[in-house]
């Protein structure tokens, strides 16, 4: 849990006019407050098929506002999931489910976001290399399909997120 009180915060805001249909943005400093509540917890299930099972839990909530009353611009909304992985000393098979609450707070001049649910999976495949490791990994992301606009993003009611994508590749760690 926290709370925080700034003097002189200083964000971006949308003032509200546009010059060429492009928004008009200024730094604006004033005092602000933030306050909410962070959670991780990851919890051992215990052993499947030679493997570990593993259940990971998530969560936030953060509310800001400005002295003035106003709220903090491009904050996420409130978010829960939780991440389940089976996992050896060479493969991890996991999959992620997040879901995201709309954001109806979005400061001034600025648009509310719908919530949204994404639900990604993936494996992992580890070959130790003496002190370095190399991983070969795939992850199908945003399985249904959902449309994604971060309440955090400049560009949400222009560009959403990836909706359904496929991702595979080589990580090399030394």
């Amino acid at each position: 849990m926290f709370h925080n009180d700034f003097d002189d915060y200083i964000t971006l805001m949308n003032t509200g006019e546009s010059v060429d249909e492009l928004p008009v943005l200024a730094y604006v400093q004033s005092d602000a407050t933030f306050y909410g509540v962070e959670m991780n917890a990851q919890f051992g299930l215990g052993s499947l098929a030679g493997g570990d099972v593993q259940l990971g839990l998530f969560g936030d909530v953060i509310r800001g506002e400005l002295d003035n009353g106003d709220d903090v611009p491009r904050l996420p909304p409130h978010r829960i999931g939780g991440r389940l992985s089976w996992s050896t000393d060479v493969v991890e098979l996991w999959t992620r489910l997040q879901d995201a609450a709309s954001q109806n707070r979005p400061g001034p001049n600025e648009a509310a976001t719908a919530g949204y649910t994404r639900w990604d999976m993936g494996a992992d495949y580890r070959v130790s290399l003496g002190d370095s490791e190399l991983t070969l990994f795939l992850a199908a992301r945003n399985l249904t399909d959902d449309e994604v606009r971060l309440s955090t993003s400049f560009l949400r009611d222009v560009s959403p997120e990836a909706g359904r994508s496929l991702e595979a590749g080589v990580r090399y760690r030394f």
